[in-house]
């Protein structure tokens, strides 16, 4: 008997999510036993169950699929969770240990919205630099940017999450997110970065293209919440003392793509020792009030494919993943210094070539400029619906050189059907696509044109 697929309110260690009740889940495989006897479940303050807090003890009405549990939970804590099951052959086992995190609940923030001193329309990336006496055991931060961000620490990407905040109703609530960057820092100098986009607050959106629709400025909140080895707690909030840079990224929307000119980059923006000539920030406009923990799953890489290279009768070089997916193409690219590569999305071909029409508006292009060097280049403030992308700018396209990218929210199906007929498993096949490519965070109506809004009717009818 095995216990697996632990999780907390339907997630698996959900870090800093919203914890109002908890909700206990777990599933039993390879056992002969027909139904569960009873089960135990134990949360406790450590991993090694020393410091129990809650024991069900053992309980023949516990349900594997919702077992409520109540507990006196603390800000910004991790707790740990086992269960035991016996089945009706007298087998019985005890899982792993799993955990959950909870966020800063109802703690004051020590973090102020700042926004950069930059032209509005300028794309920043956000920086501060702080001292630790001595060795990281434990650090946490609790972050969210306006309209989309991307959180950095010495210079790698913290967490494997994309398109944060995630797109929600910004006017009542703004949800922020928790990550755990313990192994990126280090003791003495550490250098955190935030870069941010328009997205869904500040860009494009509905189908009239309003621009600024709730909120004019890019901004942010940043707590950075470090235990040393020695037991000292540092604090580094976000405040007037950060400084800006303007991006690489020069465009960027929902609809219309994003432009990246690699020219423009900041050397070590995110790093310790940055000379970049640094602007200041401002106060943000944002409220306090309508902080709360995050609510859904995050938006994670879920699959990726190779492409196809097809040339068309219009002399068009066009890359065909095989599958119409939502997210974007990330590419290695080597061309001279200056050299713009284009690539332009679209969903089918007509008459053999490509074609985007049916996008109507949404440009739904890619632009890199090149600075003479190797590159590994990937969108940060959009995504796509596609199958097919048109390359323009790329002296020799290899399909080794692109990779599809399909991301959604971090859910996956239950269940799977299979038949005899290939044109049934076809059909479920598309229908099963056409809820992944829709659930990008709130489901939406469409990946791919200038709509991309809130709406649950296809997954209603499918």
């Amino acid at each position: 008997m095995n216990l697996n697929r632990l999780k907390v309110n339907r997630l698996t260690t959900p870090l800093g999510f919203e914890m109002n009740s908890l909700s206990f889940s777990w599933t039993v495989e390879e056992t002969d036993a027909k139904k569960q006897q009873w089960a135990r479940v134990e949360v406790a303050a450590d991993e090694s169950f020393q410091r129990p807090l809650w024991d069900s003890g053992e309980d023949a009405g516990l349900s594997s699929v919702d077992c409520p549990v109540t507990l006196d939970l603390q800000p910004r804590t991790r707790y740990w969770w086992r269960v035991t099951v016996q089945g009706d052959n007298g087998e019985q086992a005890t899982s792993a240990a799993a955990w959950f995190e909870t966020s800063k609940m109802g703690e004051k923030w020590a973090g102020k919205w700042i926004a950069p001193s930059l032209e509005s329309s300028v794309h920043p990336l956000l920086r501060r630099s702080f001292f630790l006496e001595g060795e990281p055991v434990r650090a946490r931060v609790y972050a969210v940017g306006l309209g989309l961000y991307e959180l950095y620490a010495n210079g790698e990407k913290a967490g494997d999450e994309y398109l944060l905040p995630g797109y929600h109703c910004y006017d009542f609530h703004l949800e922020y997110q928790t990550f755990d960057i313990t192994g990126l820092l280090r003791a003495g100098e550490n250098t955190v970065g935030l870069a941010l986009a328009p997205g869904w607050y500040k860009g494009d959106i509905i189908f009239d293209r309003y621009h600024n629709l709730y909120g004019d400025t890019m901004q942010a909140i940043c707590e950075i919440r470090v235990k040393l080895k020695d037991g000292a707690e540092v604090t580094v909030p976000t405040d007037l003392s950060w400084k800006s840079y303007p991006s690489p990224v020069t465009f960027s929307n929902i609809y219309d793509g994003e432009h990246y000119d690699a020219r423009r980059e900041v050397p070590g923006w995110s790093q310790n020792g940055c000379q970049a000539q640094a602007s200041g920030v401002i106060p943000g406009t944002e409220k306090l009030e309508k902080l709360m923990a995050r609510l859904g799953p995050k938006i994670v890489k879920k699959a990726s494919f190779t492409p196809t290279v097809l040339h068309t009768k219009r002399g068009e070089t066009v890359l065909d993943f095989g599958q119409n997916m939502t997210g974007w193409v990330e590419f290695d690219v080597s061309e001279p210094a200056g050299t713009e590569v284009v690539l332009t999305y679209g969903e089918v071909l007509q008459d053999g070539c490509f074609y985007r029409d049916n996008l109507r508006s949404a440009k739904a292009e890619y632009r890199y400029i090149s600075k003479g060097e190797k590159a590994h280049v990937r969108p940060h403030g959009t995504f796509y619906g596609f199958r097919y992308v048109k390359v323009e700018g790329v002296s020799q396209v290899r399909p080794e050189d692109f990779a599809g990218v399909h991301i959604r929210s971090d859910i996956d199906p239950t269940g799977s059907i299979e038949t005899a007929d290939s044109r049934v498993n076809q059909l479920f096949h598309n229908a099963m696509w056409g809820q992944f490519d829709n659930f990008l965070d709130i489901p939406t109506d469409c990946p791919q044109r200038d709509e991309r809004l809130g709406w649950t009717g296809d997954a209603a009818i499918i």
